[in-house]
């Protein structure tokens, strides 16, 4: 069954619109959006993917932030560079990392209780670059 799509979802396309600009910026380069609902990357680019993931807390509520496994099997099977970003509205805050395999081999995995069907890396937050405030 597919979930409904909800005011979260919504309001994470719209962030996806307005950091599509920003991101070109950041990379030098244009990104096309993707337009599938569970696509596992945002941004597509022939040299570059970009997903940004979007939470409605502060940056400093979690220890670990999660992101789903099958992000990272994307990243692998096109061997090209991928960037992850996490933005955390409450505090405008924009974090990215860039994937290795070295990297993330390191970061715990688990299925969590909201997801029990989907693994996820829990990495932890110190990790993560600070980009800005936006």
């Amino acid at each position: 069954m597919v979930p409904p799509i909800t005011k979260q979802y919504l309001d994470g396309i719209a962030l996806e619109d307005f950091f599509k600009p920003i991101l070109e910026d950041i990379h030098s380069k244009t990104f096309i959006k993707t337009t599938k609902r569970f696509e596992c990357i945002d941004f597509v680019n022939p040299d570059l993917d970009v997903e940004l993931k979007t939470r409605n807390y502060p940056s400093t509520d979690f220890p670990s932030w999660l992101l789903p496994v099958c992000k990272t099997i994307k990243a692998e099977k096109e061997n090209k560079e991928t960037y992850f970003y996490y933005f955390w509205k409450t505090d405008k805050k924009l974090f990215r990392m860039k994937y290795s395999k070295e990297l993330f081999d390191t970061f715990v995995r688990e299925y969590p209780f909201f997801n029990p069907k989907q693994e996820h890396f829990y990495i932890p937050a110190n990790c993560w670059e600070f980009v800005g405030v936006y």
